[in-house]
């Protein structure tokens, strides 16, 4: 089947129904999947076939706890309002050279997130509200997508160096919308230096 394009959203999808009535290794070339607003508990690109090929998923508004995605072109991917306790990168294996947009917000993360290890080329990141309390800066890229929602979380306070580039001398920051309102920051916990490398910025919301 020749297949590009499937919408199920709004559908009353359970995992049973998935697993029954749809065998996805037969769409060879489906690129975009809207499966928000059903009844999915987890979801799994590799256990149901799905083609490493696709460019879109949106598995928003569903009551997932537990993911594992794998795939190499995936440009759009909504996560928002599910129940996602825990992401990492051995759970979201995706291209981030090609993908452009990823929102997780209202979903329960909580806790230390790592995530400057895989955003870098992100356009656009949404995380608000979650649970997180810390971002933690692994390796030495910055935290930089054009767009980036932490609203709404216990975020205490934020590296000094989250935004800044030590691997790319001459990087200039592209980041130009920046959410970090209804947090827990107090007065001196954002240290000034830390907006500095931001010489974009349009929007900033503390």
């Amino acid at each position: 089947i020749r297949l590009r394009k499937l919408k199920l959203n709004n559908a009353n999808v359970s995992n049973s129904i998935l697993d029954e009535y749809f065998s996805f290794a037969h769409f060879s070339d489906l690129s975009y999947l809207d499966l928000s607003s059903n009844r999915l508990t987890h979801f799994s690109t590799e256990l149901l076939g799905i083609n490493k090929n696709l460019e879109y998923l949106n598995l928003a508004n569903n009551f997932i706890r537990a993911i594992q995605i794998n795939l190499d072109f995936l440009i759009f991917f909504d996560m928002s309002s599910n129940s996602l306790e825990k992401v990492n990168r051995s759970s979201i294996r995706i291209n981030y050279d090609k993908t452009t947009s990823i929102s997780l917000k209202r979903n329960n993360i909580a806790g230390v997130m790592d995530v400057t290890d895989y955003v870098f080329e992100i356009y656009f990141l949404d995380l608000s509200y979650n649970r997180l309390s810390s971002i933690r800066k692994q390796y030495k890229y910055a935290l930089d997508p054009v767009y980036l929602d932490l609203s709404n979380n216990q975020l205490e306070s934020l590296p000094d160096d989250i935004f800044q580039n030590e691997i790319l001398e001459l990087y200039q920051s592209k980041m130009r919308h920046l959410d970090l309102s209804v947090n827990n920051f107090r007065n001196n916990n954002l240290s000034t230096s830390l907006f500095s490398p931001l010489v974009n910025l349009e929007y900033l919301n503390l």
